[in-house]
């Protein structure tokens, strides 16, 4: 029996065994134990995050980020907080927006951090006595990153410099000459003409803030993106270690955006690239000591640099496969280097030449010196992210804060880690949110979710900043939330585009596929009652979805995403995209790639979509959008797209979230379960739905009294 067939037969008697099974719920509601309410939109808005622990020097005391959305006064809260390791006792220092990049001064006097404005990025020092917060350099140019000497007595500061303001107004008078690779379409229809130069690094003196020039990287950044991720100064103040973002190399096998290192000179300014003519990816640079040597990984492998004679060597007894380092920190008394993953902390003895992966659930985790403790975000499915601290070696993990009491005081839906093995036999890992108040008698609407979730506690989807999870299970939702396959992209997969279009589109596919017959076959999904969500790639895969399964998708959502449609070939206005079409379909659109952008692209099998598809988008993105909303619109299919103005590509203004996560919820609701939000606010966009709703019926029975016109003989 197909799976077409295995719905149409079985979807009255789920629905029917659904009712069936809950009629004595009802019978039952006097005598029932009071319930607790599930988490609303307001509850996860108001969830307060966790960011930038740090670790003093002593050990004695952790500093973070404590985040609270305040949607009265339209922004995010950011208060520094004090945490005493002996007794959890906090203190809040102060409170201001935008909090970031926070590092102790060695005698824990003081606290270093960015505070980031619209239009202009404060480094401020903050005294932790007094609470006095001094203004140490400030700037309206691009402010990438900024780290402080061993000894404290310099800050370094990583800053973009735009051309001189004449230059922009003669571009704006005359013209500008696009350059590939620098300029970007959506800069052009701002009115942004302004052109990034190279990196320059300025240094502050700590004691009378008096600034100097150290010197410039010989690369420009990549338009729209932060160039300079990571600086550390060696023991002496005589060198910097910088790790660039830049643009990638996708024909070579390379990633779109290729992160390298380099060595800066403090007294001369000259630059020493680790690896030159490298199109792989170099990350976790660490300097060894005084020794003038730098531990780091590229592709997939532990190396260490010395820069007296510019050599790098394999360290082939690190059997670690190290595909993405956020951080590394060097312990000198061991000899070791503690490198954070993705997944897990792992310690490399250079001494000993041992690997011990240390278990627990780690977030670039901060130690203290001598590395005898460190504090981390501590979380997982079933335990909300807190400030842990660990004393090494071997103790005992032990959480320190309690942020958010509301969840002790809200049903959750249960969360299931589960496995699952596509047509093709790769296997992905996906997290199942159960229902609130989960019957295995019934059957409910299930919503699948792309991409990139690591097992953290679920309020929203991990990263995806608007979407409720827990709210839709509230609502009576499963959801599923399922990794890609882990697979080498089509980003990256040169020389083979049938088999950069299977990774990146036919597996995923299989995987989405299999997942929903998983779930049907164990009991928790209703098959007549499907939706799917996707953010950034995932709204690719959403639309490959739609464009190109059979299943019956009754709703769904995508947001900040459109890889693999003809426009985004040349839209951001940098060299990756062309590359990675080069990859996945041998070049641009013409009559000789025609049939493999047939084929795969999903807005050139728009006409195959027949399931209402909501759209959002930051302001500068929204071309992306356009390409599916229109067809679909003319298709009389269902489709609403929503831009937001001065966002992110992961929203972060309360506003804007608090809309996002309820248009969302109301948009599943209404087109899954036949459902309307009774506020009158929200009244309008049920009479665009109704009318789109009614255009639709309206037009299949166009084509189906067509298509019995044409089958008469």
């Amino acid at each position: 029996m197909s799976y077409g067939d295995f719905v149409m037969k079985y979807s009255f008697w789920f629905s029917l065994t659904a009712t069936v099974f809950t009629l004595p719920v009802l019978f039952a509601a006097d005598t029932a134990p009071a319930v607790l309410p599930p988490l609303s939109i307001r509850d996860t808005l108001g969830i307060r995050e966790i960011r930038e622990i740090q670790m003093a020097p002593s050990g004695r005391t952790v500093a973070y980020v404590r985040r609270q959305a305040n949607l009265e006064q339209k922004h995010n809260d950011d208060s520094l907080v004090l945490l005493s390791v002996a007794d959890a006792k906090e203190r809040v220092v102060f409170t201001d927006e935008n909090l970031e990049g926070l590092l102790w001064d060695r005698s824990e006097q003081f606290i270093y951090a960015l505070i980031r404005q619209s239009k202009l990025t404060r480094l401020v020092r903050v005294n932790l006595a007094t609470t006095q917060v001094t203004v140490c350099y400030e700037t309206s140019d691009p402010l990438d990153a900024f780290t402080l000497s061993p000894d404290g007595k310099l800050c370094v500061v990583a800053v973009g410099r735009y051309a001189a303001g004449d230059q922009q107004q003669r571009r704006s008078d005359t013209g500008l000459v696009y350059d590939l690779g620098k300029s970007r379409f959506t800069d052009i229809l701002e009115g942004n003409y302004r052109e990034l130069s190279h990196e320059c690094f300025i240094g502050v003196n700590t004691v009378d803030l008096s600034e100097r020039e150290i010197g410039r990287i010989p690369f420009t950044a990549v338009p729209g993106t932060w160039m300079v991720a990571k600086l550390r100064i060696d023991g002496g103040n005589r060198r910097m270690l910088v790790e660039v973002r830049r643009a990638g190399s996708p024909t070579k096998g390379g990633p779109p955006f290729n992160y390298d290192l380099g060595i800066l000179e403090m007294a001369t300014g000259a630059w020493t690239e680790v690896m030159p003519g490298s199109v792989q990816t170099e990350m976790g640079g660490v300097w060894l000591g005084d020794t003038g040597q730098v531990f780091f990984t590229s592709e997939k492998k532990a190396r260490i640099y010395s820069h007296s004679d510019h050599s790098v060597i394999d360290l082939p007894w690190v059997k670690e496969s190290f595909e993405w380092v956020s951080d590394a920190t060097y312990e000198v008394i061991t000899n070791s280097v503690f490198v954070q993953t993705r997944t897990s902390l792992v310690r490399v003895s250079l001494r000993d030449q041992a690997v011990e992966k240390i278990p627990g659930a780690f977030s670039s985790p901060s130690f203290s010196a001598g590395h005898s403790r460190y504090a981390f975000l501590s979380e997982s499915s079933d335990q909300p992210p807190e400030v842990a601290v660990v004393d090494t070696p071997g103790a005992a993990l032990r959480r320190l804060t309690k942020t958010n009491p509301i969840l002790d005081e809200r049903s959750l839906g249960r969360v299931e880690k589960i496995s699952i093995t596509n047509g093709y036999g790769t296997q992905s890992d996906a997290y199942l949110v159960l229902p609130v108040g989960y019957d295995q008698n019934r059957r409910y609407p299930l919503i699948l979710a792309s991409y990139g979730f690591r097992g953290r506690f679920l309020t929203t989807a991990e990263w995806h900043t608007t979407f409720p999870v827990q709210t839709l299970a509230g609502e009576g939702y499963a959801v599923l939330l399922v990794n890609t396959p882990p697979l080498v992209s089509a980003q990256r997969l040169a020389g083979d585009p049938v088999k950069a279009r299977e990774n990146e589109g036919w597996q995923v596919l299989s995987t989405f596929e299999t997942a929903v017959q998983q779930m049907v076959n164990r009991g928790v999904a209703d098959p007549a009652k499907l939706g799917l969500y996707g953010w950034s790639h995932g709204a690719f895969v959403v639309e490959f979805i739609l464009a190109h399964s059979k299943l019956p998708f009754a709703a769904a959502c995508v947001g900040e995403g459109g890889d693999y449609n003809p426009s985004a070939y040349w839209l951001w206005g940098s060299r990756s995209w062309p590359e990675i079409y080069h990859n996945t379909f041998g070049g641009p659109f013409t009559a000789k790639t025609a049939a493999a952008y047939l084929e795969f692209s999903p807005v050139l099998s728009v006409d195959r979509v027949r399931t209402p598809l909501f759209l959002e988008f930051m302001n500068t993105h929204i071309a992306l959008g356009f390409e599916f909303l229109v067809p679909l619109r003319m298709l009389s299919i269902p489709a609403e797209m929503v831009t937001y103005e001065r966002e992110e590509h992961n929203f972060v203004r309360p506003t804007v979230r608090f809309a996002s996560m309820h248009r969302k919820v109301d948009w599943f609701n209404y087109w899954m379960l036949g459902k309307k939000n009774p506020n009158p606010a929200d009244a309008e966009q049920y009479v665009r739905w109704e009318q789109m709703n009614e255009e639709w019926i309206s037009s299949t029975r166009r084509e189906a009294a067509a298509s019995v016109a044409t089958s008469r003989p």
